[in-house]
Formats: structure tokens, C-alpha cells, sequence
């Protein structure tokens, strides 16, 4: 038996730096933002957590993306929706200033989206449900962790 084919996944040098670009932005955004909020209140375990996972996820994402495997454009539509979600939760604290970020990661996600013909819709419904795991763990993780907390 023969395995059939894989599609191979073309991965523009724009898109690339684009890509990387974005992560670096949001890493190094990360760490400013941190050294600033510690200075105010206790790191660990929120937003300490949240930081972390925002920044590894924006580096894992970039890089799947830069190699091209078959499953990078999900997981970078993933990264939209969570880091999306992320903005909206924290809306009036540090969530706006990662919009960018998550502009940068959408249009390189449209982009290599259109140029290899694949099906929006499907990456579309990753990019929802991400946002919706994101924010049922963020708010699960409030709840948790401070019982008296008012949504």
C-alpha cells in the first residue's frame, strides 16, 4: 500500500519574518510588562502563568509555522484565538497591548491561508475554539484561585 501524498505547505519569506517577528515582539513585550506589573503585586501564580504561556505559545506557534509542518497553520490560528481571547479578557490591564501581536499572527495566518488554497472555514472553527478553552481557563483559573471573584 501506498501512503498518499502529502500536501506540501509553501511558507513565504514575508510570512516567515512576519512570523518571527511577531513572537520576538511578544516575547520581549512579555518581559517588559512583567518586570513592570511585579514591581505592583505578587507574579506567581497569575499573571505570572498567563505571561508564560502566552509567550511559549507565540514561540512554538513561529516556529511550527517557519518549518511549515502539515498542522503549523492550525496551531497558528490557534495562537490567534488563544492570544485574541487574551486580549479580550484583559481588556482593561495588559490585554490591549498585545493586539498587535495578534494582528501580525491573523494576517500571517490569512495570508499563507489564501496563498495554499486551504479551507478557511476549518481553521477558522480551531481559531474559535482556542478562544474559548483560553477564556474558560482563565476564568476557571480566577475562580480558583480567588472564590469571592465577581464576572
Amino acid at each position: 500500500m501506498n501512503a498518499a501524498p502529502q500536501k506540501t505547505v509553501v511558507v513565504h519569506p514575508l510570512e516567515r519574518w512576519l512570523a518571527v517577528f511577531g513572537a520576538v515582539a511578544c516575547v520581549a513585550m512579555t518581559i517588559v510588562i512583567w518586570r513592570n506589573v511585579s514591581s505592583y503585586q505578587g507574579m506567581w501564580p497569575l499573571p505570572a502563568l498567563y505571561f508564560i504561556e502566552i509567550a511559549a505559545l507565540s514561540m512554538i506557534s513561529s516556529i511550527t509555522f517557519v518549518r511549515g509542518g502539515p498542522a503549523s497553520r492550525s496551531l497558528m490560528w490557534g495562537a490567534v484565538g488563544v492570544l485574541g481571547a487574551f486580549c479580550i479578557l484583559g481588556l482593561f490591564s495588559v490585554g490591549p497591548l498585545y493586539i498587535p501581536i495578534v494582528l501580525i499572527f491573523g494576517a500571517v495566518s490569512i495570508a499563507a491561508e489564501v496563498r495554499n488554497s486551504e479551507h478557511l472555514t476549518v481553521h477558522l472553527a480551531v481559531c474559535l475554539l482556542a478562544a474559548l478553552a483560553q477564556a474558560a481557563l482563565m476564568l476557571t483559573a480566577i475562580r480558583w484561585l480567588d472564590p469571592g471573584a465577581a464576572f
